[in-house]
């Protein structure tokens, strides 16, 4: 199971949140042949698409984009968790649109899980060696070319045997 920080265990306890259904689960693991690491079902399905408000209750996080010459860090706050219908509709339209030569926008082994306050993305790695998870900040370029060529590592999800 997701082991949640105190501060947010005491939010869910608090407020309760809608959960993701089995359907809901279907949905996102139909995406493509994206491998979704069990860790982020079991957020969903025990806490739901947890939300959070800017001034009561902020859910910061840092980011650190590590370039061979340079790592910088910056800070953000998380506005929610994307539930599964627009979870499809943001992979779809910013990953597989086969009708735009814009995409993809990051690369197609990351799921865009969640929102900053702005319209950047909270990304899961998917497939990869460990539960990772990855902020982008919204370009409209294709990923890899102009500004569009970076992601800056955020944490790996803690999974506790409880």
């Amino acid at each position: 199971m997701l082991s949640l920080p105190p501060k947010l265990l005491t939010l869910v306890q608090r407020e309760k949140f809608p959960k993701a259904t089995p359907d809901a689960v279907a949905l996102i693991k139909s995406l493509v042949e994206l491998v979704v690491p069990e860790s982020y079902f079991d957020l969903i399905t025990r806490y739901g698409y947890l939300s959070f408000d800017l001034i009561d209750d902020p859910c910061n996080f840092d980011y650190v984009y590590r370039e061979p010459e340079l790592s910088m860090g910056f800070n953000a706050a998380i506005s929610h968790f994307m539930e599964a219908p627009r979870l499809q509709r943001y992979y779809t339209n910013l990953v597989l649109d086969d009708k735009a030569d814009d995409v993809p926008k990051f690369p197609a082994f990351m799921l865009p899980i969640g929102l900053d306050f702005g319209e950047n993305n909270i990304l899961l790695e998917c497939g990869g060696e460990s539960d990772r998870i990855w902020f982008w900040e919204f370009q409209n370029e294709p990923w890899g070319t102009g500004n569009n060529v970076r992601l800056g590592f955020v944490a790996g999800l803690y999974v506790s045997a409880d």
